[in-house]
């Protein structure tokens, strides 16, 4: 029988990372959501990192990285370096103890204090822009550096910023291009959809970065706002004759968004009229064929 040997781990170093749904950095002890239990967080959000390490060497200097990665089955690629950041030993938390529970369904993360510390390890507690990352995959790393040597990771996690409530309008690109018309000429529209995946992407982000109410942040609201009222237009005015954004009512929508005010008459014979006030104008649509089919016959 071929012999093995178990690993001495006495001296096995590691670190534990919680991601916190808290914008600004609470003071322990502290109760505060985690943003999720597995490898997800939520893109266009700020968030705290906190970072608890069993033990630590005081003859060593540790220090965080965050980087973009591209996953394949093959490996992971390295592909932007997002955050670096040496630890400050002077703000690293000791004396507490961190426990989670579930308190309506969320999961939360309490930090309190202990009367007799004994070995709980320290914390530390890092802000992570998150609002200017995409939403992509990441992986945050510790290292540890001892003088006279190359550092060394002690603890790794790869996650992803990811965009529950993503339009699925925007779930494609070739279908967001083609959903751009309502707001672009045919000329323009036609340039937007030449030339390579990597060219009509770069086109598509440089026309609404151009438009980004928020250009410090990767979440862009107006462009949220735009392909949101497409999926609305899709899912409330699709008829077995128009899918929703090719009706009147969805194209009025898709470039005016929600009416002020909406009024429905039946004028005696004639078919039924549904009359949307945005301020001093309005638009009134008539219906067509019973089934929710109205058409736009006057606006003013």
């Amino acid at each position: 029988m071929r012999g093995f040997r178990i690993p001495d781990t006495t001296d096995t170093e590691t670190a534990f990372f919680y991601f916190i749904d808290q914008q600004s950095r609470p003071e322990p002890p502290f109760t505060a959501p985690l943003m999720n239990m597995g490898n997800n967080v939520s893109f266009g959000r700020d968030h705290q990192l906190l970072i608890w390490f069993p033990s630590l060497h005081d003859e060593a200097a540790y220090s965080l990285e965050i980087h973009r990665v591209r996953i394949s089955r093959q490996d992971t690629t390295v592909q932007e370096q997002m955050l670096e950041h040496s630890l400050d030993p002077e703000q690293l938390l000791t004396g507490y103890v961190q426990d989670i529970f579930m308190s309506e369904d969320q999961p939360n993360l309490r930090l309190q204090s202990v009367d007799n510390p004994g070995d709980t390890g320290a914390f530390y507690l890092l802000p992570v822009p998150n609002s200017t990352f995409e939403n992509a995959h990441y992986r945050v790393r510790v290292l540890k550096a001892v003088s006279g040597e190359e550092p060394k990771v002690i603890a790794r996690r790869t996650y992803q910023s990811f965009w529950l409530d993503m339009p699925v309008s925007l779930l494609n690109l070739d279908v967001a291009i083609n959903m751009m018309r309502f707001v672009m000429d045919e000329e323009q529209h036609r340039a937007m959809r030449r030339g390579s995946r990597e060219q009509r992407e770069r086109r598509f982000r440089e026309f609404w970065a151009e438009r980004d109410p928020t250009p410090d942040r990767e979440y862009n609201e107006l462009m949220v706002e735009y392909f949101s009222r497409i999926d609305h237009a899709f899912d409330n005015f699709t008829t077995p004759q128009n899918p929703g954004y090719e009706s009147d009512q969805g194209k009025v929508y898709i470039r005016h968004g929600e009416p002020d005010r909406r009024e429905r008459t039946f004028p005696p014979n004639q078919p039924a009229r549904e009359i949307w006030h945005y301020g001093d104008r309005r638009f009134v649509f008539e219906a067509t064929t019973g089934f929710g089919d109205y058409r736009l016959i006057d606006q003013r």
